[in-house]
């Protein structure tokens, strides 16, 4: 969403998540305090506390604000192929493509994993999930076809 049609709120709640954001990848989730995120928002700690209640809800919503699902989910919707190898292949190339510029996001999991121990995979799930069953759908609709 264009900053410009954010509210005063969104757009503070955004900063937030992008200050965040830089300093998970740079320090890791447990590397970062609150102190560090205000230092680099300029953003006084109430201030902070009037969009997430604590540290892990700001992680949660830089995951889901940088998850590249947006990206990924057109491309393998996108996938064509004559046979189904052909089809999971062009799917597959399609998703590595686009992963090769998220390295970011590939260490923002790797911190939800070792320092999470996956906690926050469940709530990506039911995000990606109504995506990832059009995808599915269409696999098997087309399967016959294929």
């Amino acid at each position: 969403m264009d900053q410009e049609t954010l509210s005063q709120g969104e757009r503070t709640k955004s900063d937030i998540t992008q200050v965040a954001y830089r300093l998970f990848l740079e320090q890791g989730y447990h590397g970062t305090s609150m102190r560090h995120v205000t230092q680099k928002s300029g953003i006084a700690l109430g201030g902070i506390h009037n969009h997430f209640e604590f540290k892990e809800q700001i992680f949660t919503n830089v995951i889901v604000a940088h998850h590249p699902y947006i990206d990924l989910i057109p491309a393998i919707q996108a996938a064509q192929g004559e046979a189904v190898e052909e089809f999971i292949r062009d799917a597959a190339g399609r998703l590595i493509c686009n992963m090769d510029d998220r390295l970011d996001f590939l260490k923002l999991m790797f911190i939800e994993l070792v320092e999470f121990n996956g906690q926050h995979i469940p709530q990506i799930f039911e995000i990606l999930f109504p995506d990832v069953m059009d995808f599915a759908q269409r696999f098997s609709a087309e399967r016959s076809e294929l």
